[in-house]
């Protein structure tokens, strides 16, 4: 089972309280979960440092291939990634950034599947 998350896709400054915070929930991650974070860039990886055995920062990942097995999908709620999400019937926790997501994460909200997070306590 794993947490899946391509919230960092594109890496701006402000998401990188996002990625510190994934990071810090390995030791709260039950047994045999895995949080597997896309980040876009190696540079920000090497930046980060080492992370917990359970908690894997990627430069690409196989989105829909690891949403097969994931249990909750944290995202930014892009219509690509909430279309994915729900075809697949991840819950999701959305932390909207810009465009469409604000729009997207309140009907999803609306019908249930997702929970939204705020980008400024994160």
């Amino acid at each position: 089972r794993v947490l899946r998350h391509p919230l960092i896709q594109a890496v701006r400054r402000s998401d990188r309280q996002i990625v510190r915070l994934l990071r810090q929930i390995g030791p709260l991650l039950e047994p045999g979960l895995q949080a597997i974070i896309q980040v876009g860039s190696t540079s920000l990886i090497e930046e980060l440092g080492p992370q917990s055995a359970r908690v894997r920062l990627v430069e690409q990942a196989p989105q829909l291939e690891i949403l097969r097995h994931a249990c909750v999908f944290i995202t930014h709620g892009g219509i690509g990634a909430v279309r994915e999400g729900l075809f697949l019937g991840v819950p999701m926790i959305v932390f909207p950034c810009w465009l469409d997501q604000p729009g997207n994460a309140a009907r999803l909200v609306y019908h249930g599947v997702a929970v939204t997070g705020n980008r400024s306590s994160a």
